[in-house]
């Protein structure tokens, strides 16, 4: 049974309505609110009184420091660090969510059950991969791995619904899936927002953060062309790599490196987008709030990332066939791309482990130069007495958790799963072992770093992993449309091809084509293979569709506890201004002696109905 969330009043103090809960930071005194929340309203309080943002920005260029941070709590961090935080749970699939919650907030917890999810699924996937990847091989018949791409697209649509009703349970559980219209508490503001407040359009009497119209728009013109041609550079970049390949097969070179260059390329372009290119062009936008911010940062990191690590493979897959078919006589395409992807993914993963250390290298560096700035000025008899900073001081040396440390390990599980549901069918036992390796290392690594490395973060409240749903559904189209087009147009599979006539039908094209190739020389012996994908492609679209409106997104048991909220919460104090939508339907006959009104009884004081007139007469 889940208690509505609702907003506080003393009545329901004096009555003893409320739920307290007991946490390591008021084990003994317990609260009606948790520390997150605590730390909202104490945060709203401050809000009200300065302007934060406009301090620490006009402070910083004189160096003068003035940072706040919510106030951390060892007892619960050394905790979370025994019972969470430590290598000996990296296989652990199960997760203190609900501690977490209590500690760092909804935002950050919802990043954790996610990938508890995920993880979970993979190790489903993988009972069932492994087999048929090992029969493949034992038996060189491409049914098995045929089997793994079907069993792949379709596991995926039931892990995305599942995670779906996952994350409406707590939501729900945790108070985060509704916004009180009445609620007062203020958002973080984008501390790189250039701009001030305004009379609100919908009252003049209430103030509103707002950027000039013009800047605003020149800015996002300008982070729009940039994007586009940072993107077309990491294109021209594959097409070099592609063209490098070919020359190694041409000139018989032993050890082709030209897929281990491409994994190295396509880490370096994402650290550059994400570290610099990305951050500047959101800054040009002008978002006044830190979430606005955080959210457009993530659809650009998303849509570069997806772009730049998937249009090498999707070009060997299909663009090279069609403008290069030469080289695909010579080296098969299918075999270049399943060689490419064994290659540069546990690569490109290798290199985002190593760049996962960075975090541990960077306070490493902050601790080393204070110390020699301790050395300098004992040196120079400078120094004052030495002595050991409190826990608070110390917080102001640890690393700020910034909305693109949390975009970031989106990033690279969703990229590891991506990795599977495009791909994983053409490598099954490694690109699924590889992935969930992956992303058990990123959570574990994060796990470390926000107990350990990292300031305690301000705990927004949020509804579920946001924008990344959108990500979610979008790869389940994705991979469907792929599957089929993989299934259609390789030569180890060639599924069309077991269509009655379809082999029949593109022999009569080629001979229509005398013997002509490439896109633009006449051939007509892909549309039959065009036509077949088409057809598929859309019996595909139309099961994920069915499937995903059919299905519902919650659970029953999430259904009832709301249904029973919006109850408790009318019979609590909303009763005199909610809007009953019931139909209600009144019937009447003017016989009197079938209605039977005459025979009922008078409604007496004994009568459990019965409420004592206020004036007696």
């Amino acid at each position: 049974l889940v208690p509505a969330y609702v907003k506080f009043d003393s009545n329901m103090k004096e009555k003893g309505l409320l739920v307290l809960h007991k946490t390591f930071e008021r084990e003994k005194e317990p609260s009606v609110i948790r520390g997150p929340d605590r730390i909202r309203l104490v945060y709203d309080k401050l809000a009200s009184s300065f302007q934060l943002w406009e301090l620490q920005r006009i402070l910083k260029p004189i160096s003068v420091t003035f940072e706040f941070f919510p106030s951390p709590h060892e007892p619960t961090l050394e905790h979370l660090f025994k019972t969470w935080a430590s290598l000996r749970h990296f296989f652990q699939l199960s997760q203190p969510i609900d501690e977490v919650r209590n500690y760092f907030g909804v935002q950050i917890s919802f990043y954790f059950l996610f990938v508890q999810t995920m993880r979970r699924g993979l190790l489903v996937l993988m009972l069932v991969n492994v087999p048929l990847a090992i029969l493949w091989r034992l038996t060189g018949s491409s049914l098995a791995r045929i089997i793994a791409g079907i069993f792949t697209t379709v596991w995926w649509m039931v892990l995305v619904k599942s995670w779906r009703k996952t994350e409406s349970h707590y939501a729900n559980k945790w108070g985060s899936d509704f916004q009180l219209l009445h609620s007062n508490i203020k958002e973080v503001v984008n501390p790189h927002f250039k701009g001030e407040e305004i009379a609100a359009p919908y009252d003049e009497n209430v103030k509103i953060l707002a950027a000039d119209p013009c800047n605003k728009k020149i800015g996002q013109i300008v982070s729009g062309v940039l994007s586009v041609l940072f993107m077309l550079l990491t294109f021209a970049c594959v097409l070099l790599n592609r063209a490098w390949a070919d020359w190694e097969v041409k000139q018989h070179v032993k050890t082709p490196i030209a897929a281990y260059v491409l994994a190295v390329q396509i880490f370096v372009f994402n650290n550059l987008w994400n570290l610099v290119v990305g951050p500047k062009l959101t800054h040009l936008e002008q978002h006044a709030f830190l979430a606005e911010w955080n959210e457009a940062m993530t659809w650009k990191a998303f849509l570069f990332g997806f772009f730049n690590q998937f249009n090498a493979f999707f070009w060997v897959a299909y663009m090279e066939p069609l403008f290069n078919p030469q080289q695909c006589e010579k080296e098969d395409c299918g075999a270049a791309l399943e060689l490419q992807l064994i290659k540069a993914f546990p690569t490109l993963l290798v290199l985002t482990g190593a760049g996962l250390a960075s975090p541990f290298i960077n306070i490493a560096m902050k601790y080393r130069k204070q110390a020699k700035d301790m050395e300098k000025l004992k040196a120079s008899g400078a120094a004052t007495e030495h002595y050991v900073i409190s826990n608070l001081e110390m917080q102001t040396k640890m690393l700020e958790y910034q909305g693109k440390d949390q975009m970031n390990s989106y990033a690279v599980v969703m990229n590891s799963l991506a990795f599977v549901v495009l791909f994983g069918m053409l490598a099954p036992a490694l690109i699924t072992v590889l992935a969930f390796v992956a992303i058990s290392v990123v959570v574990r690594t994060d796990a470390i770093r926000l107990v350990t490395l990292h300031r305690r973060p301000f705990p927004l409240r949020v509804n579920g992993i946001g924008v990344w749903n959108s990500v979610l559904t979008f790869l389940t189209y994705a991979s469907a449309i792929n599957t089929m087009a993989l299934l259609i147009t390789e030569k180890d599979f060639n599924v069309a091809a077991h269509l009655p006539g379809f082999q029949a039908t593109v022999a009569q094209l080629r001979e229509f084509s005398a013997g002509k190739t490439g896109l633009g020389g006449g051939n007509l012996t892909y549309v039959p293979y065009l036509l077949v994908f088409f057809v598929a492609k859309d019996v595909a679209v139309f099961g994920n569709m069915m499937w995903d409106n059919l299905v519902p997104n919650e659970s029953a048991t999430t259904r009832r506890e709301k249904r029973r909220q919006v109850h408790q919460k009318i019979r609590l104090f909303d009763a005199e201004i909610t809007q009953f939508t019931e139909k209600i339907e009144m019937s009447a006959t003017s016989d009197w002696e079938t209605s039977g009104f005459h025979r009922e009884p008078q409604l007496r004081p004994d009568d459990p109905l019965f409420v004592e007139p206020r004036l007696k007469l």
